[in-house]
């Protein structure tokens, strides 16, 4: 299947997505629902992304908290550590891998690396300074600055990109397996 490529737009040369490519609305009155569930397709195409926006809810919560408690720090920290790294991990290995095939914006799996790597150098500098310092406060604001953009823009561009290139039950999978990878990931790294 063959795409318009995007027009180059906006500030420094950023790439705008091109929505000329999109499957056509369907006609009134035409079968939308799920052969066996009767479910429209909208119905699973969100429900197979809600363990994607439930984890991204969730690293938001856990900023959060880390900002608010300061007596918890440490432990809030290696928390909101194991949370990012099982999340980013996940995405890296189920979610990237399509994006590379079927991203309608250029350039964004380069930007998803140099994020997720500059998220994770942060999470190791905040583990080695003083949970009470001033220098923790700047790096935390830093992350959480950065793990916000990059959740806005997994939910802003990396959703609706799969949402419009693979079929429902591909994305199911694809929520599916985000899961597991995510669940295994952080067993791994907070067993018990």
């Amino acid at each position: 299947r063959r795409r318009a490529p995007a027009p180059r737009a906006g500030p420094r040369g950023a790439a705008r997505r091109s929505h000329a490519w999109r499957r056509p609305e369907r006609a009134a009155g035409e079968h939308t629902g799920h052969a066996r569930t009767g479910r429209r397709r909208a119905d699973i195409t969100d429900d197979a992304l809600a363990p994607i926006r439930a984890d991204n809810g969730e690293l938001a919560a856990a900023l959060t908290r880390l900002g608010r408690d300061r007596p918890a720090r440490p432990e809030l920290l290696d928390d909101l550590a194991a949370r990012v790294v099982a999340h980013l991990c996940a995405a890296e290995s189920e979610l990237d891998r399509v994006l590379a095939r079927e991203a309608a914006e250029p350039g964004i799996l380069h930007r998803r690396n140099a994020a997720r790597r500059h998220i994770e150098q942060l999470l190791s500098r905040l583990k080695a300074v003083d949970p009470a310092g001033r220098r923790f406060a700047e790096l935390l604001r830093r992350l959480t600055a950065d793990l916000r953009a990059h959740l806005a823009e997994e939910e802003e561009i990396v959703l609706p990109d799969l949402r419009s290139a693979v079929g429902p039950e591909r994305l199911a999978e694809l929520g599916a397996a985000f899961e597991r990878r995510r669940r295994a990931e952080f067993a791994h790294l907070r067993p018990g």
